[in-house]
């Protein structure tokens, strides 16, 4: 059945991960002509996009049009456990944020002088976590929203909180080693907490499913 689960995902992902790898891929382009061809400045720019505006869009897909479509109801009665359907959205929504990040990584740092690398892989790195967060706590906070346009309103939320608390951390001066531990607290805090969508999907295995397809 995890197999059946993966492909569906697969299936109604295709798309948005083509379309996220070519949009990405446009964007960096024209970033690096912009920034006379500097790879660094390039990556820090595709920050804006990768990690903040693509897990949006990611999330808006993830659960949303189960509940548009009124297929939500047909998931949760299937012969599964919760946590493989969460597993099954988390490793395609995850995918789906970072392989296009990694591919537009891997011309600008091929092409990088030696010395310029080490920052790309630190930048690299930033970028992938920012975007899980983005996607995690989106898909967290907006797994009970009804339509996609809600969850990219939850999405902005989010973003604009987490550049006033990224702001926040410059002001009181984190080290790095702080900002990484941070950074998988927020991660690990997202799946543990009670608005995480592995305890939204808990919940909602104890619904009604004609219920659920009337909300």
């Amino acid at each position: 059945m995890i197999r059946v689960l993966l492909w569906k995902e697969w299936h109604e992902h295709k798309m948005r991960l083509l379309l996220a790898c070519i949009v990405m891929g446009l964007f960096t382009g024209a970033t690096y002509l912009q920034f006379d061809r500097k790879p660094v400045d390039t990556m820090n720019t595709s920050i804006l996009l990768g990690a903040i505006l693509l897990p949006i869009f990611i999330a808006m897909g993830l659960i949303a049009p189960e509940r548009s479509q009124r297929t939500l109801g047909t998931l949760i009665v299937l012969p599964v456990r919760p946590w493989m359907i969460v597993m099954s959205k988390a490793v395609f929504g995850a995918l789906c944020v970072v392989l296009p990040v990694v591919i537009c990584t891997v011309p600008l740092y091929m092409i990088a002088h030696d010395a310029m690398k080490r920052d790309m892989l630190e930048t690299l790195w930033l970028e992938i976590s920012i975007a899980l967060i983005m996607l995690t706590w989106t898909a967290a906070l907006a797994a009970r929203q009804p339509t996609a346009t809600r969850v990219g309103l939850v999405g902005i939320g989010i973003a604009i909180g987490s550049l006033y608390f990224n702001g926040m951390i410059h002001m009181f001066h984190v080290m790095d080693g702080g900002a990484n531990l941070l950074t998988w607290c927020l991660i690990l805090l997202a799946y543990m907490s009670p608005l995480s969508p592995m305890n939204s999907f808990m919940g909602m295995r104890e619904l009604d499913p004609t219920t659920v397809l009337l909300t």
